[in-house]
């Protein structure tokens, strides 16, 4: 009987480009909880503010970076630091095309910076993190496996 291999799922363990992706498909998903909320606060005259999109986005595409392991990478406190400086460099390049592109438009710039930092964010934070707890090797596929 052969063992399962090293589960590398925890924040310490997991590779930035498999960071990035999840926390690019969970922005997606986060995007449309918020877009269904919309549509159903519509009829009754709420519509949440704009401001709260990026807010809401972010806490459902969080989960998948922290997840439930309670391990936390040694090195959290730059690695956090990173992610921030990448939001805020993201969300200064939206409000710069935005405002190139579209002057009326120049305030969902910063949103729309924000929202597209999601992913980056998430692979610098892993990237960070794993300068003090390196991931666990992938699994060798063989005829066993």
């Amino acid at each position: 009987m052969k063992s399962e291999p090293h589960d590398t799922s925890g924040p310490g363990r997991r590779r930035p480009g498999q960071a990035a992706a999840l926390t690019a498909w969970l922005t997606v998903i986060g995007l449309m909880v918020m877009g269904i909320l919309a549509l159903l606060l519509r009829p009754f005259g709420l519509l949440p503010d704009v401001s709260l999109l990026p807010v809401g986005t972010a806490l459902i595409a969080g989960g998948g970076l922290v997840g439930s392991d309670h391990e936390r990478p040694r090195r959290w406190v730059p690695a956090a630091a990173a992610g921030i400086c990448v939001e805020a460099a993201t969300a200064t390049l939206g409000a710069t095309v935005a405002r190139l592109v579209s002057p009326p438009a120049a305030d969902l710039g910063p949103h729309v910076g924000i929202i597209l930092g999601f992913p980056p964010a998430a692979a610098v934070f892993t990237w960070v993190g794993n300068l003090g707890n390196p991931p666990a090797p992938p699994a060798a596929a063989g005829p066993d496996a």
